[in-house]
């Protein structure tokens, strides 16, 4: 097996290690941005003493240099620990070893090395010279004396640290010669002159100790920068004024004389974002950093770690609607991790730029995420500025975010003042002080996502010089180097320094609102009236072709007077959509059948000779969910719509109201467990609205689908919710769908649930036929008919919220595998796009036609039995016979561990009997429980004290 070859990459790696004799975690980014390291491989513990002992006597020499030392063999590192505390004549180190010895078990880092042995299994005698930015600099494999090897591995080090490809983001080794600068086109290659280099190369800043050096690093290492410099504090600006100032000046076209204004008064805002612009989302954030502290560069660990907790303490004053939480890197739970990645919030270590500029030091140490409720307000705490704020949501209300951007920056300076007596950097020439001179001034980005595709078709290249004139930047929605797909723009301000807030936010707009008249006017020219399809990948740019569309563009429905474009509204507007289409009546099905037809062929997997056949009768169900599924409720709905009258997306005022009077009539006829009340939405009380929210029963309007297709005109007269008395049964009127019928309850009687929908159904339907005469649409091929083509057939979606914690560490992409085998779809609890938290579950039927309802169920039922079953093998697999605590976030959580249990669990109180897992039966059944755990009698507060004591103490 070769060596690694030199100069390269160093493989990355990260491991268990014996640091100080102790077992810890090890990882070659720790010391990226920060140090050397010099990488030592060796045989194996106890033979090979003599390659560690020198190198541990050496150490001292290693860290003038600004260098760490480890040592790495095959061994485990319980081997480790065991050699580390091994007397000399056992071959061990005698508890005198100053370097980490890391485990390379599978000897897979040896083998990216090029030293694994594959015939012994042990890693060969090696030794890798590592830079502060991750570059293997020199290898060799040598069988020389090791001080001899240590003496000339010390001389490596210095002679590169000397030189242009030297140390520059961390240590104090500063090269002496004038450094070669990759970036040869960058303004550090025109701004950094020799002269100047003589001048300022050994200055350090107050602050922090920056130096000119690691200021310029990344122009040194790359050759692809335009600016290439980062400030280590707000010093680095002053101390190497000569450097910066002609830079910012020439970056951001401002005279040597300008001063910065700052004006975040919303109310100078003229005007917002069209309503017809497809705008995604909007987000404007800015940079903030508090004085005194080092700015990320050149931040020590202790001010890293002191703006943090400055932060912990400051969020908790903020005002109700930014209030939250702060979720700090360092310890974070998987699944709040994953949470705030699904909600593309997470900023994550391995840029290069930020790497060697030295701001990933100490990963993830001192770095964190703050956000509101509604997560439409962030800070993140440490990233490449102290403070990174930002103010977010869908749509296109740019006035609104920058209102709470504004609050929001005055909550945190008003909170870090109160805490610490400090203000924010706001210099007089160069307003709010940052890492990177480029976001110098407001420090403000203000953005939206906004799709272009008559721009698109006329020419990107053409799009960018027009924001050019515009003061505008262009980008690709996956940010400043993720390049550009589809027709879908970031499109923000151009400027940060010269202008102030309100001025950048007001181009914005303004730009945008232009753009998209352009656009329109480009789409004429090259499409024609043939929409452009902005859902690319959909079932409507599949089917709606131009022939089909020039066939069906004219024709209206005789119900409700729909049309072909209104039906596609959603993927036109849209670039996320799957199928893209709505019908507006039962006629839509019928007159635009060559769209329709192969479009829910292909989505339902049906042949075109298919006919649906339905099946209520609950009495076919065998079986239940089993005794101990954790199943938390169950709920199951369909849709139905009333002949002659159109669907949401097409039905008239008229005919809206008309339903609602039928409904509103029919359901004073509903008796036994089904009687209730209806609800109109129209004139509702709040305290009667507030309760029906309170309960998760209102839906409410907001949805860009549904507003789109249509289905919110006239919000919201005609709608309203009718329930029984122990809201276990509920009918929607006119959302979605004219009637959206639906039986739910606590627990996991499926059967019981269904059998109250089955009766509810036929109740609706007579009740109906008795007050107009009229049947539900139901078609012999499609079933019952719905406005989206998705619910057609039975349009039942039957569902459990059920606890799979030994799926969820078995692994949730395992877990959706497994029930597409089982027809079944797995969602968060909160809905279709709401992400997954935790290990709770939303299972459903996957199919609504080809299958019957009573099939349907069925498979519910059994596929969600099946899952439990295999839940349970996994909890033992991966638990043993330690309890899964649903409730992750109570006490008993935190008190309740594997050591604990392993003590107590066989302990059984004198008077009653009572044992540790009765005690904490809730906390392990729910995933509400604050405190979740009980006490059987007296003796459980003594025999279970370790538990006990500090939960109690705490709470």
């Amino acid at each position: 097996m070769p060596l690694l070859q030199t100069p390269g990459p160093a493989p990355d790696f990260a491991t268990h290690a014996v640091v100080n004799g102790n077992i810890g975690h090890i990882g070659l980014k720790d010391y990226q941005g920060e140090k050397y390291v010099c990488l030592v491989f060796y045989p194996m513990d106890f033979v090979y003493a003599e390659s560690i002992t020198p190198f541990s006597n050496r150490v001292e020499e290693f860290s003038k240099v600004n260098c760490a030392v480890l040592a790495m063999s095959t061994d485990s590192v319980y081997s480790h620990k065991a050699f580390v505390k091994a007397s000399r004549a056992d071959g061990g180190l005698e508890g005198k070893c100053k370097i980490p010895l890391l485990a390379d078990r599978s000897g897979k880092i040896s083998k990216k090395y090029g030293v694994f042995d594959a015939e012994e299994g042990i890693a060969r005698k090696a030794l890798v010279i590592i830079d502060d930015r991750g570059t293997a600099r020199h290898m060799v494999a040598s069988s020389l004396p090791v001080d001899k090897v240590i003496d000339d591995t010390l001389k490596v080090i210095q002679t590169f640290q000397s030189k242009s490809l030297g140390s520059g983001a961390g240590g104090d080794v500063q090269p002496s010669n004038f450094p070669i600068i990759k970036s040869k086109h960058s303004l550090v290659a025109k701004h950094v002159t020799k002269e100047k280099w003589e001048k300022l190369k050994n200055i350090k800043t107050k602050t922090s100790g920056f130096t000119l050096y690691k200021a310029i690093a990344v122009s040194v290492e790359f050759d692809n920068q335009h600016c290439g410099i980062y400030a280590g504090d707000w010093d680095s600006y002053k101390d190497f004024a000569i450097v910066f100032d002609p830079l910012i000046q020439e970056y951001h076209g401002i005279l040597p004389s300008s001063k910065h204004s700052s004006d975040m008064d919303v109310t100078k805002i003229k005007g917002n974002i069209a309503e017809d612009v497809p705008v995604h989302s909007c987000r404007i954030r800015v940079g903030r950093s508090i004085d005194g502290f080092g700015l990320s560069p050149g931040i020590t660990k202790d001010q890293r770690v002191g703006v943090e907790k400055l932060m912990v303490e400051a969020v908790k004053s903020f005002p109700e609607d930014l209030a939250g939480s702060y979720y700090p890197l360092t310890g974070m739970q998987e699944t709040v991790r994953q949470q705030l990645v699904d909600d593309h919030f997470l900023f994550v270590s391995g840029d290069r730029n930020l790497t060697v500029a030295g701001m990933e030091r100490d990963w993830p140490e001192g770095r964190g995420i703050f956000h509101n409720e509604k997560k439409t307000f962030l800070i993140w705490v440490n990233e490449e500025d102290q403070l990174r704020i930002i103010s977010m949501q869908m749509g296109g209300d740019v006035r609104g975010v920058f209102e709470r951007l504004a609050k929001g920056i005055k909550a945190v300076g008003d909170s870090v003042k109160k805490e610490s007596g400090k203000d924010f950097c706001l210099d007089a020439k160069y307003g709010y002080i940052h890492s990177c001179p480029t976001n110098l001034g407001t420090g403000m980005r203000a953005s939206v996502h906004v799709d272009l595709p008559g721009w698109t078709q006329h020419g990107v290249a053409k799009l960018q010089a027009r924001c050019e004139e515009l003061h505008l930047q262009p980008r690709g929605t996956r940010g400043e180097s993720g390049g550009q797909t589809g027709f879908t723009y970031d499109i923000s301000n151009k400027h940060r320094l010269g202008y102030s807030e309100v001025q950048l936010v007001q181009k914005m707009i303004d730009g945008v609102n232009t753009l998209w008249t352009e656009d329109k006017k480009y789409q004429k020219q090259y499409f024609g009236d043939f929409p452009f399809i902005a859902s690319q990948h959909s079932l409507v740019a599949k089917y709606v072709t131009k022939e089909k569309w020039d066939a069906l563009k004219n024709i209206t429905t005789k119900t409700s007077g729909f049309t072909l474009a209104k039906a596609i509204a959603c993927a036109v507007q849209f670039n996320n959509q799957h199928c893209g289409i709505y019908a507006g009546d039962w006629d839509s099905y019928k007159d635009f059948a060559p769209v329709f037809d192969p479009l829910i062929q292909e989505y339902h997997g049906i042949s075109a000779t298919a006919v649906h056949s339905s099946d209520m009768d609950f009495n076919k169900i065998q079986g239940n969910i089993v005794d101990g599924a954790p199943v938390h409720s169950t709920r199951i709905r369909v849709g139905r719509s009333i002949d002659g009258f159109g669907l949401s997306p097409g039905i008239t005022k008229e005919q809206r109201v008309g339903v609602e009077k039928l409904m509103a009539n029919a359901v004073k006829t509903f008796g036994g467990e089904l009687a209730g009340s209806y609800y109109p939405l129209a004139g509702m009380q709040e305290s009667v609205r507030q309760q029906l929210v309170d309960d998760h029963f209102l839906f409410v309007s907001g949805d860009r689908n549904l507003t789109v297709a249509g289905m919110e005109r006239d919000w919201p007269e005609g709608r309203g919710i009718f329930h029984n008395e122990k809201k276990t049964f509920l009918i929607w009127v006119n959302e979605e769908d004219q009637l959206r019928i639906i039986s739910m309850e606590n627990g996991g009687n499926v059967k019981g649930v269904f059998e109250r929908l089955c009766n509810g159904i036929k109740m609706v339907g007579e009740s109906v036929k008795k007050e107009c005469g009229k049947d539900f649409c139901l078609d012999k091929k499609y079933g019952y008919v719905h406005s989206c083509p998705t619910n057609l057939g039975t349009g039942m979606r039957a569902s459990v919220h059920i606890d799979l914690p030994g799926w969820t560490k078995h692994s949730v992409d395992k877990l959706k595998a497994r029930c597409e085998e089982l027809h079944l779809q797995p969602r968060g609890t909160r809905g279709e796009s709401g992400g997954q938290t935790g290990h709770t579950y939303d299972i459903s039927n996957k199919h609504r036609l080809g299958y019957s309802e009573v099939q349907l169920v069925q498979k519910m039922i059994d596929g969600v039995n099946t899952l439990w079953t295999e839940d349970k093998k996994y909890q033992k697999q991966y638990f043993g016979d330690f309890p899964f605590i649903a409730s992750q976030h109570s006490l008993v959580a935190k008190y309740v561990t594997k050591e604990k249990w392993d003590a107590l669990k066989n302990i059984t109180t004198k008077t009653s009997g009572f044992t540790l897992a009765k005690a904490i039966a809730c906390a392990v059944q729910f995933n509400n429980q604050h405190c979740g755990i009980y006490a059987g009698d007296w003796d459980s507060y003594k025999d279970f004290a370790p538990v006990f004591d500090p939960l109690i103490q705490e709470y």
